[in-house]
C-alpha cells in the first residue's frame, strides 16, 4: 500500500535577519491532515524568540488576503517558545485541513538574524502522488 501523502518545502531561507518576515504556504487541496514543521537556528539569546510565527488560511496564494485561525498564532493561541544559544529548535503545528481553506500560510519574523526552514507534510490524501508534479518534487521513486 503506497501512502497518500506529499512534502512541501514551506521556506528554505538561509538567513533571515533581525525583523525581516519570511511566508511560505501550502495548497493542501486533496488532504484532510497537515503536520508544518518549523526550524530555527540558535540565537544570540535565549530571549530572541520570534516576534511572528503563526499560520493563517486563504483561498488564494495571495498571504494579505489570508485570515487568522484557531490557536496558530504565536504568543495569542500558543506561546512561542524561548529561543536557544546551541543547536536548532523547532515548532510543530497540527492541523485538520477539512475544515480549512485551501492554502495555509506560515509567517515568520526573527528577533535575531536566524535560519528559517519548514516542511509542510500532507496525509491522508485521496490519492497517492504519481507523477513528480503531483509529489511536489524533482525524483519521485517509489517501491
Amino acid at each position: 500500500m503506497i501512502l497518500q501523502s506529499r512534502q512541501d518545502i514551506v521556506i528554505l531561507d538561509g538567513a533571515v535577519t533581525n525583523g525581516e518576515t519570511v511566508t511560505g504556504y501550502v495548497d493542501t487541496l486533496d488532504y484532510d491532515f497537515l503536520t508544518m514543521d518549523v526550524f530555527l537556528s540558535t540565537a544570540d539569546s535565549v530571549s530572541n524568540n520570534p516576534s511572528t510565527l503563526k499560520l493563517t488560511e486563504g483561498d488564494t496564494t495571495v498571504v494579505s488576503s489570508a485570515v487568522t485561525f484557531g490557536s496558530f498564532v504565536g504568543d495569542t493561541g500558543f506561546t512561542i517558545p524561548a529561543c536557544v544559544t546551541a543547536g536548532d529548535w523547532g515548532v510543530k503545528f497540527n492541523v485538520d485541513t477539512r475544515a480549512r481553506k485551501r492554502y495555509i500560510f506560515l509567517t515568520v519574523t526573527p528577533l535575531t538574524t536566524q535560519v528559517v526552514a519548514a516542511v509542510g507534510n500532507l496525509t491522508k490524501g485521496t490519492e497517492s502522488p504519481r507523477t513528480t508534479t503531483k509529489a511536489n518534487v524533482k525524483a519521485l521513486v517509489e517501491g
